[in-house]
């Protein structure tokens, strides 16, 4: 199809958010959210577009839900607009769709049967996006406290 993405694909347990505490607030933060939280299954759903954007619809559910919310709880970082109940569970692939190729996309990606129809998350990460680039600042390994 021609098309590169932009960053690696991904899962958001939030929407992005500006956060007051400083990264390494951020990282305590999520270590004792997340220090109980074991590898989890995402079922997938099928192809999506958001402007600009691909991704692959991900099923909500209750394990998910419950991290979604959990995440939410970060001190400083209030939930935005997409997220509690308009968090769409979804795995990105590609960022940045030029608007002239959008609809070709779109065309052909109906056609295609998605790559997986499930997978396993073993990992989340807190990441920075800015000046169009996605950087990791920590990852938490899940199932090891």
């Amino acid at each position: 199809m021609g098309v590169r993405a932009f960053g690696e694909p991904h899962l958001n347990l939030r929407a992005p958010f500006s956060a007051e505490p400083s990264e390494a607030a951020l990282v305590d933060s999520l270590r004792s959210l997340l220090a109980q939280t074991q590898p989890f299954e995402v079922e997938v759903g099928g192809w999506r577009v958001f402007p600009g954007t691909v991704f692959l619809e991900c099923h909500l559910s209750p394990e998910l839900l419950a991290l979604h919310d959990h995440v939410l709880t970060l001190p400083g970082a209030p939930p935005q607009p997409y997220d509690q109940k308009e968090y769409i569970p979804h795995l990105t692939l590609a960022l940045g769709v030029l608007p002239w190729a959008r609809d070709a996309l779109n065309s052909e990606l109906l056609q295609l049967t998605p790559p997986v129809s499930r997978f396993t998350v073993s990992a989340l990460s807190l990441t920075r996006e800015g000046g169009g680039e996605v950087r990791e600042i920590h990852t938490f390994p899940l199932g090891k406290e």
